[in-house]
């Protein structure tokens, strides 16, 4: 084994329980019957998942977790650190953030627990920064497990009355095993997350502790401009590549139908290669999006479709991310078998 390998050895995710319709969505902000369908082809999802009021995004975070270490085939005390990125508020305290409250629910002491980047890219900054540090601790020839945890509760920071988000955005939590371990999974070939050019203020998340109340705001041209001009041409460049290799299956940030639709037109990337199921039946994860993605590709067989998957993430902050993962052995098994639902 070379000591850059670095493996996704297990999956697992939470879905918010509750459901609403975006025909529920659409009453409540008194659209028409056209405006409806409107909204329906620009965005794409047909229900929303949403935390129940009995559910705590620490609570199905730490059930993400135990799913994804079940698939991993690994305790709690074999974990090295914990990684976690969520776009709010993880409970009524600032602090312990969310990789300590997990440590602790986990039974877990003297680890690393780090905090990273909010937005759509989190998932991935995470997976970026233990995949250094696993190339680190295997060249110390430590071998070592991680976590990577990523989600979202965007009824805490979106405002309910925001067409351009109100359509879009769902709450829960999903889960990465990254090991440094050969193991059958799939192996990270590449991974990089840089800053694009644009303006940042495009999507403005003011700071709730200057202004009590203040909601999470989105120019939904402005963002789809950035993610078809500046974020699709960077997605294989990040890996040193020209185009997006042929023989591989693209699972990118579900950020809204039309944007999919476009990258897919402007790469040549054939439908049966491109994940659109996401923005349908889940609706926009954040920086968990390509992490369910991953996990839904799996369940349903698309990924068989290609010799490569490539999960590409673009937004808040004007980042993008890319990474290129290779089938190992039994892939099939890091995650648990059944639909993509609430566990």
């Amino acid at each position: 084994m070379a000591p850059f390998d670095i493996y996704i050895t297990g999956i697992g995710s939470f879905l918010g329980s509750l459901t609403v319709s975006i025909e529920d969505v659409a009453q409540r902000l008194q659209l028409t019957a056209t405006q409806l369908r409107n909204m329906k082809r620009k965005c794409g999802p047909t229900k929303l998942h949403k935390f129940a009021k009995n559910e705590q995004m620490e609570d199905c975070a730490v059930e993400a977790c135990r799913i994804a270490l079940h698939c991993a085939s690994l305790a709690p005390g074999d974990l090295v650190g914990i990684y976690a990125s969520t776009g709010g508020p993880v409970s009524e305290y600032v602090l312990p953030d969310l990789p300590r409250i997990l440590a602790m629910r986990l039974g877990l002491g003297d680890i690393d627990t780090i905090g990273m980047s909010m937005g759509c890219v989190g998932g991935l900054d995470c997976m970026l920064a233990a995949y250094h540090r696993l190339i680190v601790d295997r060249l110390q020839g430590k071998t070592a497990h991680y976590l990577i945890v990523c989600g979202d509760q965007a009824g805490l920071t979106h405002a309910t009355n925001d067409r351009s988000t109100a359509f879009l955005f769902s709450e829960g939590m999903a889960c990465f095993v990254l090991s440094n371990a050969p193991s059958d999974g799939y192996r990270i070939d590449g991974i990089n997350c840089v800053s694009a050019a644009g303006d940042p203020f495009c999507m403005k998340l003011k700071n709730a502790y200057a202004e009590l109340g203040v909601k999470f705001e989105m120019c939904g041209e402005a963002v789809y401009q950035f993610a078809i001009k500046e974020a699709l041409p960077r997605l294989p460049t990040l890996l040193g590549l020209n185009a997006i290799p042929k023989d591989t299956y693209c699972i990118f940030h579900q950020a809204s139908l039309s944007i999919l639709r476009q990258l897919a037109a402007q790469s040549n990337i054939d439908d049966h290669l491109m994940y659109y199921d996401g923005i349908r039946e889940i609706g926009n994860m954040s920086g968990a999006s390509v992490m369910f993605g991953l996990e839904d590709a799996i369940k349903k067989g698309y990924v068989q479709r290609a010799s490569h998957v490539m999960l590409g993430t673009f937004g808040v902050g004007l980042k993008v991310g890319a990474a290129l993962l290779s089938p190992i052995g039994n892939f099939l098994h890091i995650v648990r078998p059944g639909s993509l639902n609430r566990v």
